[in-house]
């Protein structure tokens, strides 16, 4: 289908051109009025645009009130001459240059994306050069350091990309920073070179494993650098701690962080599938973690804990341990395909977590705790009439923020429950570790698990799931005993008809007699 929708303007002196024209009649229509990352806009990239790569340059002053400078490289190929269509949160002004393939093009800066005409581009490999100053939002600028947080789609405020999950791609980045300032990114150290300019460095790294842009992460500043090592293998961990009792901390969290590396290597049979894991704890970092590979972030507060800790505070920082850790393989290394699953990389990480600390800690109900701290909040959210089901239609990803809430973080953990009790922990390994395998460096849906674990177990999980994962609500149970019998019933509150398949037991204490324990599905 030919394009009909043209868009003239003037940029930079350049002639005014079409920016969509006909390319192919297998071609759909875009559209580009729609700020933001549309599902159609991110269907049409993945389709059409092949490997990507961006090359990252950041420029970085001492001084927060000086602008950073950055350059993106990037590179992809086409199969047949399409629109660039590029997502940077930002305005013209924060724009200088875009080159194509070497050469100035005509381009547009409209709703969050550059766009280059498709009559600029060529088939097979294209590389696309811009100039631009990236906004401070998501650089979280502070005096003597500064770090990226680009969850779930803030990458496009940094930089210009493909600001989607399932558009893994490769990233180099190189760093001009004060001498005085160390950096980490999620490749490892290169290089760094001494500048003819006085105090300052420029720090190369090498080239990532593939990523999705909101996993990409750099930080730089003025660190403190311990280094461990286990049985061959080495990770850095970076801070600004000054109190010399919580730096001495440092060598028991490096400790739980090999502890998780072992036990999750051991349950996926994955050996860790990235160049290196290090850890940056934050002064002030907004979210207890955040997994990105080779440099994951951690709050201070949760991580530096206080003379005579609680053992909650204790259980609290070994589960974000392990919890990050395990997004190294629920998240990472296998990652959803646009953020209605966020949901399911957060409960694997749960999941996984308390499986990692539960032996640590033998003194503590861990049961009564999943109880108190998950099914109460689950159903006062899901019995609301304005409850929503687990997995969630996302039009465009800068509504990605409205999916979070009581239903994936509390109900969520009560179906996993459900499906692993269903299954067996054995069958559910295997499964999960088919998983892993099979969406290695790239994207999976539920959907495509629940097909997997289906071969492990003789219940119709598909159906299961629909009702559990793809509705909302649950349902109401009655239980009476009527003659000799246990009757149970359940009914759908909305009156969909729904039935939601589940064991349930109950304890029938006769008048006279011992208590009988009945199981019913």
């Amino acid at each position: 289908m030919a394009h009909s929708n043209h868009m003239i303007y003037q940029v930079a002196g350049i002639a005014a051109v079409s920016l969509l024209t006909a390319c192919s009649t297998q071609q759909q229509d875009v559209n580009l009025q729609e700020v933001g990352v549309s599902h159609e806009l991110a269907r049409f990239r993945k389709e059409h645009f092949g490997q990507v790569r961006y090359n990252l340059f950041f420029s970085i002053p001492e001084s927060r009130q000086e602008p950073v400078r950055g350059k993106a490289v990037i590179q992809l190929s086409l199969k047949e001459k399409l629109p660039l269509i590029i997502d940077f949160r930002g305005d013209a002004s924060q724009v200088a240059s875009v080159l194509l393939n070497g050469g100035e093009v005509p381009y547009e800066v409209k709703n969050e994306h550059i766009i280059i005409p498709a009559e600029r581009s060529v088939v097979g490999e294209n590389k696309v050069s811009v100039e631009f100053t990236p906004a401070d939002q998501s650089l979280n600028r502070r005096d003597e350091f500064l770090y990226t947080l680009l969850v779930p789609d803030r990458a496009r405020t940094a930089f210009p990309c493909f600001d989607q999950p399932d558009m893994k791609s490769l990233f180099t980045l190189t760093l001009e920073v004060p001498e005085a300032w160390q950096a980490v990114t999620n490749g490892a150290i290169e290089k760094t070179d001494t500048l003819s300019v006085p105090g300052r460095k420029l720090i190369s790294f090498r080239e990532t494993e593939p990523l999705s842009t909101y996993l990409f992460a750099f930080t730089a500043g003025k660190f403190i650098r311990e280094t461990y090592t286990r049985d061959g293998r080495e990770i850095s961990l970076y801070h600004r701690e000054t109190d010399p009792k919580k730096v001495a901390q440092c060598p028991e969290i490096a400790s739980e962080v090999f502890d998780a590396l072992t036990w999750l290597e051991d349950y996926t049979a994955i050996l860790y599938p990235f160049a290196k894991y290090d850890l940056i704890i934050l002064p002030g970092f907004q979210f207890g973690g955040m997994e990105h590979t080779g440099a994951t972030f951690y709050t201070d507060r949760r991580m530096f804990l206080n003379e005579n800790p609680t053992l909650n505070e204790q259980l609290s920082r070994s589960a974000l341990i392990a919890h990050e850790t395990a997004h190294m393989w629920f998240g990472d290394y296998v990652t959803m395909q646009w953020f209605d699953d966020v949901w399911t990389k957060e409960v694997f990480a749960n999941y996984f977590a308390s499986q990692i600390v539960e032996p640590l800690y033998p003194g503590v109900n861990h049961a009564l705790n999943f109880m108190q701290d998950y099914i109460p909040p689950a159903y006062a959210e899901d019995r609301t009439a304005g409850a929503n089901p687990i997995k969630q239609e996302l039009d465009n990803l800068r509504n990605a923020g409205l999916v979070y809430g009581n239903i994936i973080y509390d109900k969520s953990p009560v179906v996993l429950e459900m499906l692993i009790k269903k299954m067996g922990k054995e069958s559910f390994r295997k499964g999960i570790q088919e998983y892993l395998k099979t969406y290695a460096y790239g994207n999976a849906s539920w959907e495509g698990l629940i097909g997997i674990l289906d071969k492990y177990t003789d219940d119709d999980l598909s159906g299961w799931s629909h009702i559990w994962v793809n509705e909302k609500d649950m349902p109401e149970i009655a239980a009476s005993i009527v003659g000799n019998s246990l009757v149970v019933s359940q009914k759908d509150p909305f009156g969909r008809g729904l039935n939601w398949p589940q064991d349930l037991t109950y304890l029938i204490v006769p008048k006279t007699g011992e208590p009988e324990e009945i199981s019913v599905s």
